[in-house]
């Protein structure tokens, strides 16, 4: 007993919050099979499991003998072929096929050569849609309509998303003790370590919501749980139905889910709520490539250009005051008669969280100053402490320290997100 208790506290890195949760069923596979089989994350085995199972019982439709690796290869490649010609699927069906055989069936491992070829030929034909933003107005009038049909959880969720830039991992793992408050600021972690989760980010990842109806609702979704309780239990394929019968209704450019994490920071940028430096660290953005890619203006002005008129004047008067229209939403529903809905009620009634934006304007710029000067590379710093009499030596991180020092001296230099990117591009074009 003694030693499997020890096993136990082990994380297993990477695995999923429960990876253990099994631990007892699993020690009946032969001996090395428990530990391959957590290969990977439950979560994508169970996204490749059905296509794997689908392939094989193509295979035995139509008669395919599988006792060989090359069997099994040839195999592929054609069911590669009908997938892309015949179904008309999309690419990750493939890369889910390709990948879900080599998580299950370890040995094939630099066999499938037909097939690794036939997907990447695939990939080279097939043309990959980048995602897109959403307009505010959407995001607000779709969380009241959700409200109205007695879907809290979900209109929760959406709102969430778009507030703290999140992908559907991100709120799928949050659990109950992930969500904490002081001081009147909610904030939520990702990806926890000492339960061997990872999200795409990193781990402990995390974000501090900046409306404060969302940081009420999330709150009060939160404490409506028990202690290790996940926080959004609604299955992600429910959500994202529900989200699009939502667009549907209201006649709004059709999205998916994961745009919500593309409208945020277009939002901010287009209506200059924050820098490139700040979306960034928000956004748990790595290079200055991604925050590019996600704050698409250009786009999210054309989508609001497409979208109703009746779907912009509704959303920004909901805007002007979350809160109240939060409220009578979840009133107007069946949501309201529920213990959820009660809570929740409760939570944005009371109007305990303030927006942190105002709250905490003057750390917030000091923050997106610094960030936005990291952006630049160490040459550009040296040439603006010259420039502003300070000393350019030393790593990039004390150039910062001091710049950061002398950030409102009496030149009055404007640090917008604006020049972030005129350095080193337009002296390289200089200098061809």
């Amino acid at each position: 007993m003694g030693r499997a208790v020890a096993v136990n506290q082990v994380p297993l890195l990477r695995r999923g919050a429960r990876a253990w949760s099994r631990y007892a069923e699993e020690a009946a596979l032969p001996s090395g099979y428990r530990l391959i089989s957590h290969a990977v994350s439950d979560a994508t085995a169970a996204i490749y499991l059905p296509h794997v199972e689908s392939f094989f019982e193509w295979a035995s439709t139509i008669g395919l003998s599988l006792g060989t690796s090359e069997r099994i290869d040839l195999a592929l490649a054609m069911r590669l072929d009908a997938l892309c010609y015949g179904d008309r699927r999309g690419l990750h069906y493939g890369q889910a096929l390709v990948s879900g055989l080599h998580c299950f069936l370890p040995e094939l491992k630099g066999e499938l050569r037909l097939g690794s070829r036939a997907l990447i030929a695939w990939s080279r034909m097939n043309v990959v849609a980048e995602g897109a933003p959403i307009c505010e107005e959407t995001v607000h009038a779709a969380t009241v309509a959700m409200f109205r049909k007695g879907w809290v959880e979900d209109a929760i969720r959406v709102q969430f998303h778009f507030d703290g830039y999140l992908r559907l991992q991100d709120s799928r793992q949050l659990a109950r003790e992930d969500v904490v408050a002081s001081g009147g600021v909610l904030a939520a972690t990702f990806g926890v370590s000492r339960r061997g989760e990872v999200v795409k980010t990193g781990q402990n990842q995390g974000v501090v919501v900046n409306r404060g109806s969302v940081a009420a609702m999330v709150w009060a979704l939160r404490n409506y749980r028990r202690p290790g309780d996940l926080v959004f239990q609604s299955p992600d394929d429910l959500f994202r139905r529900r989200w699009t019968r939502t667009q549907l209704c209201l006649g709004t450019p059709p999205s998916v889910v994961h745009d919500l994490r593309h409208a945020g920071p277009s939002e901010d940028v287009l209506r200059e709520r924050r820098g490139l430096g700040e979306i960034r660290r928000r956004g748990r953005w790595r290079s200055k490539k991604s925050v590019m890619r996600y704050t698409k203006t250009h786009w999210l002005v054309r989508v609001r250009s497409e979208t109703p008129n009746s779907v912009l004047r509704a959303g920004d008067a909901i805007r002007k005051d979350l809160y109240g229209a939060f409220a009578r939403a979840l009133r107007e529903g069946p949501g309201a008669e529920t213990e959820l809905g009660k809570c929740v009620l409760e939570g944005l009634d009371t109007r305990r969280f303030p927006d942190n934006r105002v709250e905490f304007r003057g750390l917030r710029q000091q923050a997106e100053r610094r960030a936005d000067l990291a952006f630049r590379s160490k040459a550009e710093l040296q040439t603006l402490a010259r420039d502003k009499g300070v000393s350019g030596g030393g790593s990039k991180t004390a150039l910062l320290d001091r710049l950061q020092e002398v950030g409102s001296d009496s030149d009055g230099e404007a640090w917008s997100a604006d020049s972030l990117f005129s350095g080193s591009e337009d002296e390289e074009d200089a200098a061809r």
